[in-house]
């Protein structure tokens, strides 16, 4: 078992899905620990977590119910009927909503080396998918808002995904706090509003330039793993018309 950081690297290894895209990562989640699949989505701070696929929060000795103590922030999180409790309800871009009930509880990532590295009382939500298409069996939510659970890991990690056309030949991994592996090209990231947003220079689809470039100096661009498509703001489509 590890701890997060140190002088050795651990590699948390990913399982990429063909379509719809997607990265997920296997995680062990409670006491006794039941594996599952999360959906990487660096477009939202929420954990969340399908039942029961072998996992009821009631039957785990590190669960207990989270309040909205601190949390209020939040736009989808409301207090629960039920004193003590909070519900959440959140509806993506791509229009799959989900919603529940949100608990503390312990998390384990495997880096398929026989390790893992336990992160206790994380905020993360169980309920149900209610509309929309659904990857894997709940999502890990890396944007920075107020559920996230980057803050667990210090707020920094990193992720290599290789070529969605040939999964079982490229490498794929996840690699949290001080583990986490920086290279390649620089590029400016604005953490505004819990989002991560980088500048884009042009747009080019199947070698020909859209020619936004007077429109894209002008915004920002969202990086979202949680949805497989691209999606342009009313001015970016005005210029590509125009």
């Amino acid at each position: 078992m590890f701890s997060f950081g140190g002088n050795t690297k651990q590699i948390i290894h990913l399982s990429l899905e063909h379509f719809p895209p997607a990265a997920l990562v296997r995680m062990l989640v409670g006491d006794p620990p039941v594996r599952r699949w999360l959906h990487i989505d660096t477009g939202s701070d929420l954990t969340w977590i399908l039942p029961p696929y072998g996992y009821e929060p009631q039957r785990s000795s590190t669960f207990s119910y989270r309040s909205c103590d601190g949390l209020l922030k939040s736009t989808y999180v409301t207090p629960s009927k039920t004193r003590g409790q909070c519900t959440y309800r959140q509806e993506l871009e791509d229009k799959v909503v989900y919603e529940g009930t949100l608990g503390t509880e312990t998390f384990a990532f495997e880096t398929g080396d026989g390790e893992s590295g336990i992160l206790k009382n994380v905020v993360y939500g169980f309920g149900k998918t209610v509309g929309g298409r659904r990857v894997g069996s709940g999502t890990l939510g890396l944007n920075l808002g107020v559920l996230s659970i980057t803050k667990s890991f210090g707020l920094k990690f990193s992720i290599c995904l290789g070529n969605f056309n040939y999964i079982r030949r490229e490498k794929h991994f996840l690699a949290l706090g001080d583990d986490a592996i920086f290279g390649g090209w620089e590029v400016p990231l604005d953490t505004k509003d819990a989002a991560y947003r980088i500048s884009l220079t042009s747009i080019i689809i199947e070698g020909e330039n859209l020619g936004l470039e007077n429109v894209l100096s002008k915004t920002k661009s969202i990086i979202d793993t949680g949805t497989s498509t691209i999606s342009f703001g009313a001015r970016s489509i005005s210029g590509c018309r125009g």
